[in-house]
């Protein structure tokens, strides 16, 4: 796995202590809902993406989390991709912790932030924000 680039730096830094799994460099996080401990986004149980770890961080570690930017993430496959038709602005979900999907899975995942566009390698441009929520979505799931 490559590491994740950052297109436009934010200027939040979260703070907080990894769960009980693993997180590494430039891997979308999340936040536990049962005891706030950071998660891979995409984690049962977790909040919508808050923002790019900055480093790796084993369980228990304490992490730095930058967010309120625009990150590069692997796009989903097949029905799952961004395409150029893809809604500037609209709801983007995280496949996992470094792979981005153009729809919910059914209500399924969550939010990873609005969709930006592609580069030119295909990677997914997608602007994160803790707690954002696009009018558009209308399958999200509120905890």
């Amino acid at each position: 796995m490559t590491e994740r680039a950052i297109v436009s730096a934010g200027e939040t830094m979260i703070y907080g202590v990894v769960g009980t799994v693993a997180i590494e460099k430039g891997h979308m996080v999340a936040q536990l809902a049962a005891d706030g401990t950071i998660v891979p986004a995409g984690t049962a149980l977790s909040s919508p993406c808050i923002g790019v770890a900055q480093h790796s961080a084993a369980p228990g570690a304490s992490i730095i989390i930058e967010t309120n930017g625009v990150y590069l993430f692997d796009n989903g496959t097949a029905g799952n991709a961004c395409t150029a038709a893809t809604l500037h602005g609209y709801t983007v979900y995280c496949g996992n912790s470094y792979t981005i999907y153009d729809n919910s899975g059914g209500g399924t995942l969550f939010s990873a932030g609005q969709y930006m566009g592609l580069d030119a390698d295909g990677k997914v441009k997608a602007k994160i924000t803790p707690g954002y929520i696009a009018a558009a979505d209308t399958d999200i799931n509120l905890l």
